[in-house]
Parts: structure tokens; sequence; C-alpha cells
């Protein structure tokens, strides 16, 4: 501020000024804390801090945090005001991959259907997480994982065997081949018609299974069969 001032025959005069501010307050949080700021492009510190000489004017302001989208404000300081800027940080995605062995397991997330193995996920809420693979034949695998933001996690899920192997032969060949009601093909014939090739039926589970065998001109055939872990029952049936 310029003042006029007239001295007189060099006698000192007192005056007194009183100064008004040109600087403004401002306190700068987030959620969560410890993001760096930046104002106007240079760095000014972390979350939460108060800027008690801010000069007046349009302020940008910048705040990043690892794991979080960077977030921007522009604020308008006036002389002699108070500013609260509050920035809620959004967290980047979690990445999440599952594979299994052998591969082709259904892939579970907190019990929610998610894909067939080999699987990704690249928009995760970052979190816990429970990773459970299914496959046909074999005992399921489960595993338990936490993604932080922004984080990538492979999961390996390794499925046990838990199911034997029918071999079946039949005379005559090109018999109809039903497996706990279900169709399970047709036996080839071999050198001739009246004995078949092997046929295979993979991935039963363990235990009791019923087994039955049509063909036109034939009397049907059902018998029941016992299946152990990982181990073949082979069976020769006439008709």
């Amino acid at each position: 501020k310029d003042l006029d001032l007239q001295i007189e025959n060099r006698i000192p005069r007192r005056m007194d000024v009183t100064l008004l501010s040109n600087s403004g307050l401002l306190y700068i949080e987030s959620e969560p804390a410890g993001a760096a700021i930046s104002v106007n492009g240079v760095s000014v510190g972390v979350t939460p801090m108060l800027l008690d000489r801010i000069t007046a004017g349009h302020k940008q302001i910048d705040m990043a945090l690892k794991g979080y989208n960077p977030f921007t404000a522009t604020v308008t300081v006036e002389s002699g005001s108070s500013n609260n800027i509050t920035a809620r940080m959004m967290a980047l995605p979690a990445r999440l991959a599952a594979i299994s062995t052998p591969p082709g397991a259904k892939i579970y997330l907190n019990n929610q259907y998610a894909g067939i193995a080999p699987f990704s996920a690249t928009n995760l809420a970052p979190g816990a997480y429970t990773i459970r693979g299914e496959l046909k034949g074999h005992a399921p695998a489960t595993r338990a994982v936490t993604i932080g933001n922004d984080e990538a996690t492979t999961v390996e899920l390794a499925l046990t065997r838990s199911s034997g192997i029918l071999e079946l032969i039949t005379e005559p060949a090109g018999v109809q081949v039903f497996v706990d009601g279900e169709d399970s093909g047709i036996t080839q014939a071999g050198a001739s018609d009246l004995v078949s090739n092997p046929s295979k039926v993979d991935m039963l589970s363990q235990g009791i299974h019923r087994l039955q065998l049509t063909r036109k001109g034939y009397y049907n055939l059902e018998k029941s069969f016992n299946i152990e872990i990982d181990k073949t029952v082979t069976l020769h049936e006439i008709l």
C-alpha cells in the first residue's frame, strides 16, 4: 500500500498503518490419508495438511496415492478466506488369474461361478477372495487370497484325481453303453463283430455304479460295479 507522507523540519512523525492480507487458508485432506499434494504443480506435502499462507487466486490441487486414481480439483482462494478440500480417493481395481492342473477346471470366486481355467479377471474390487476349482473326476481345490489395490495375483490349483476308469468289452460289438443312466457310447467291433475292442469310460467317481447294455435283437444286461480311485475296472460282458 502506498502512502503520502509530508515531513517538516526533520521532525519525526508517527503513522499507524494496517496491512491487509493477500493470502488465505487452505485445508486439504483425503480418504485415505497420505496422498501427495501438489498446488499449481508444486509439491507441498501429504494429506492432511493446512496451508496457512497461500496467496489469493485460482489454485489447481492434485493428489496422488499409490493404488488409487489421481484426484484433481480447482479452488479459488480469496484474501482472508478459509477453504477446505476433501478427496475421496478411488481404489484402482485388482487383477486375478487362476490356472488349474489339469486344465479346464470350473473356477468359482466367493462361491460365484467365474469361468474356466485358465481364467483371468482384471476389474475386481480389492479385498479377500476364496477361489475354488472343480473338475469332473477330481476333488475340488480351494485357495484363499487377499488382493490389494492395483495388485495382480496368480493362483494355481492342483486338483487330485478322485475317480477311476471302466474298461468294457462286449460280445457282440455295437452295444449301447449306459453308466448311471448316462449315454457312454457304443462298443466298436474288433477283428469281427462278435467281440468288441475295449471301450473306456473315464472320470467315474469312487463307489458303486450301474451299468446297462442294450442292442437290438438281444436282451438288455444290467449290473453294478465298484470304482476305486485311480484304478481301472475291466468287464467282459456277453449279451
